[in-house]
Formats: structure tokens, C-alpha cells, sequence
């Protein structure tokens, strides 16, 4: 297990601007204060799935944008019958 009082390094980081023109010189110490202030991070095995709901998502973008990205166009198609879903495996295997 890794001990996070090990020296560590930062001078290949590169500083970090956030919203509003806030700047942090030194993010990795940032991070590396806020492990050993809050606890240890057990990375001695496989990380476990974490389960989001909605008030989660919604608390973290508070105050904050979506961001999203075009992906261009999608063909798609509604299943309600055998002939749709024939459809549906046409677009798949063109995927």
C-alpha cells in the first residue's frame, strides 16, 4: 500500500486555471494535501463501482454548465414491431 506522506515530485505538472480566472500553481500538491487531510485511499485492490442518482448529478453541476459534444448524425429507430426491429439490426451492423 501506497503511504501518502512519500515525497512526490510536481515540477512536470502543469498549473491549472478553474472558472472565474482561478488559478492553482501546484494542482498535484492540492490533491496530495486533500488525501492526507480526508484519509487514506486503499488502492490495494480493484476499485468498485460507484452508483450515481439524480440529486448527485444535480449537486455537482451546481452553478455550473453541461457540457456536451456533437457527435454528428444518428440514425436511430423506435421498436414497436418486427419490422422495426428488422431495421434496428440493419443500423447495428452498420455500426
Amino acid at each position: 500500500m501506497r503511504h501518502y506522506d512519500e515525497p512526490v515530485t510536481t515540477s512536470s505538472v502543469r498549473p491549472v486555471v478553474l472558472r472565474n480566472g482561478v488559478g492553482i500553481e501546484d494542482p498535484l500538491s492540492v490533491v496530495l494535501d486533500f488525501l492526507q487531510a480526508y484519509g487514506r485511499l486503499d488502492i490495494s485492490g480493484p476499485a468498485q463501482p460507484a452508483a450515481f442518482g439524480e440529486p448527485d448529478l444535480r449537486l455537482a453541476n451546481r452553478g455550473g454548465a453541461v457540457v456536451t459534444q456533437a457527435i454528428g448524425e444518428v440514425e436511430w429507430v423506435e421498436v414497436d414491431n418486427h419490422s422495426d426491429l428488422q431495421r434496428a439490426r440493419d443500423i447495428a451492423g452498420r455500426c
